[in-house]
């Protein structure tokens, strides 16, 4: 039991300010241990050195997209749940995203009983 980490923390990975806000607030609502990343680099370093239960990240973002980041995420932990979320859904990203090992993948504005949902298949509690 050398692990302290919560077995649940989630990081959440968006460099709209807005959106990182009322996601994190979401997850609290619902008890899920959240940090916030602005930045693709800087997420990506933590989950190096300290990987979360799971990652939700926006596809849209200036360092790196989504799909691009997840990839890197899951060549080092392929068990890791990676949620990917966009504003531009087109069935391509869609297939890409599975191609990618991407464990699910929803659309922007959130609905958030779709995100809570899945969530909860990806993160069964006990």
């Amino acid at each position: 039991m050398g692990m302290s980490k919560s077995p649940e923390t989630i990081y959440l990975i968006d460099d709209d300010p807005s959106s990182l806000a009322s996601l994190s607030f979401l997850l609290q609502t619902y008890d899920y241990p959240v940090i916030p990343f602005s930045s693709a680099k800087e997420a990506l370093k933590q989950i190096m050195t300290a990987p979360p239960a799971l990652v939700i990240t926006d596809f849209a973002m200036p360092e790196e997209n989504g799909i691009s980041l997840s990839s890197k995420i899951l060549e080092q932990f392929p068990d890791l749940p990676v949620i990917l979320i966009s504003a531009f859904i087109d069935e391509s990203i869609g297939t890409i995203a599975q191609k990618a090992g991407i464990a699910s993948f929803i659309e922007k504005p959130v609905n958030s009983s779709h995100l809570i949902g899945t969530l909860r298949q990806l993160l069964p509690r006990e």
